[in-house]
């Protein structure tokens, strides 16, 4: 199954996730992370598991642990909502939550 990747963008037009990755500066790891995401697109999301309220996180075991935070809606749209780290997990789900509470309700 193929799924439709859509960037989450709030309010003022910013995009979390590409400005985490702004962030980052290993680029090879960038690029191992867009691999990820394309194969997501195809439907191969590797290492993800489903954490709360409509939130979903896919785990590279690199570094300090990096994770894409995503929600799916209607079943073949990927809403990618914001990045971060194992050190950061909890601040980043609670802000993924956010996010797609935002999303939702517009």
């Amino acid at each position: 199954m193929k799924y439709q990747l859509l960037h989450y963008r709030d309010h003022r037009g910013n995009i979390p996730l590409k400005r985490w990755f702004q962030t980052l500066k290993n680029m090879r790891m960038i690029a191992r992370m867009n691999t990820r995401l394309n194969r997501a697109a195809e439907g191969h999301f590797g290492d993800h598991r489903y954490l709360r309220d409509g939130i979903w996180e896919m785990r590279i075991h690199e570094g300090p642990g990096y994770r894409i935070y995503y929600a799916v809606q209607q079943r073949t749209i990927v809403l990618l909502l914001t990045g971060g780290d194992k050190s950061t997990q909890e601040a980043d789900i609670s802000r993924a939550i956010d996010y797609w509470d935002d999303f939702q309700s517009r």
